[in-house]
């Protein structure tokens, strides 16, 4: 977890460069001449990612020449940078994976610059796109301070929903840095059972290793009206059923 001030409060969103310039040159300074308390348990392989913000932070910290083997994405949101972002993503090829949830009313998943449409844009021809049901945004991460309390929908719990989120990375890296066909199709047959055996949490999912951008086998609902407060639609981030429709992809 990278800490570094932003550089201007009153700038919303904030920029995203700074955080991604960190991450990049993080991402090889762990492997290089620094000595870590963690040194002996790396092995050269990078999966680099974040939450939200952070997920917009890792594609824009991949296009400027970050060690990443595989990205993971939770719910990113690449609109730090729109001018850049919108275009970024194209120039990266990395393995990817995206999470999103269908009751996230912060990062809209089909909204402009969030998931799905990073998922479309992505260069990356081996990636996968998962969304899950009844999930939402703050749940992806426990904050060590401050709070996330953006979301009115919280039928997944936290810990839930964060322990699937874990068991799809995990089998996604494994795939992603392993890069045999094989291992990629366990990843896919593990996806396509379209439920977790232990928490019975459901998702829906598209996955290619062409770089296919279809995602017409998702059908669930994002930010369904009655997950989008009065706050979240008065900043126009969601609609309720007061609000008029934001922008689709």
């Amino acid at each position: 977890m990278i800490e570094t001030p932003l550089e201007n409060p009153k700038v919303q969103p904030p920029l995203l460069d700074p955080l991604a310039m960190d991450a990049a040159f993080l991402s090889h300074a762990m492997l290089g001449e620094f000595e870590w308390p963690f040194s002996d348990r790396l092995n050269g392989k990078v999966v680099l990612g974040g939450h939200s913000m952070g997920g917009g932070t890792s594609v824009l910290a991949a296009a400027m020449g970050a060690k990443a083997d595989a990205l993971v994405l939770w719910a990113p949101g690449l609109y730090g940078n729109p001018e850049v972002n919108a275009t970024v993503s194209s120039h990266v090829t990395t393995p990817t994976l995206i999470m999103l949830g269908s009751d996230d009313c912060v990062n809209v998943g089909n909204v402009d610059l969030r998931g799905v449409d990073t998922y479309k844009k992505i260069g990356s021809t081996k990636k996968a796109l998962v969304v899950l049901k009844d999930a939402n945004h703050c749940f992806w991460s426990t904050p060590v301070k401050g709070i996330c309390n953006y979301d009115i929908c919280t039928s997944v719990p936290r810990l839930t929903q964060q322990a699937v989120g874990l068991k799809l990375m995990q089998s996604f890296a494994a795939a992603a840095l392993d890069g045999s066909a094989t291992k990629w199709s366990g990843f896919e047959n593990q996806l396509s059972a379209g439920t977790d055996p232990e928490t019975h949490v459901e998702w829906q999912y598209a996955a290619t290793t062409t770089g296919e951008k279809s995602v017409s086998s998702i059908t669930y609902e994002f930010c369904p009206a009655k997950c989008c407060s009065a706050a979240l639609a008065k900043m126009g981030l969601c609609k309720n059923e007061t609000e008029a429709p934001v922008k689709m992809v």
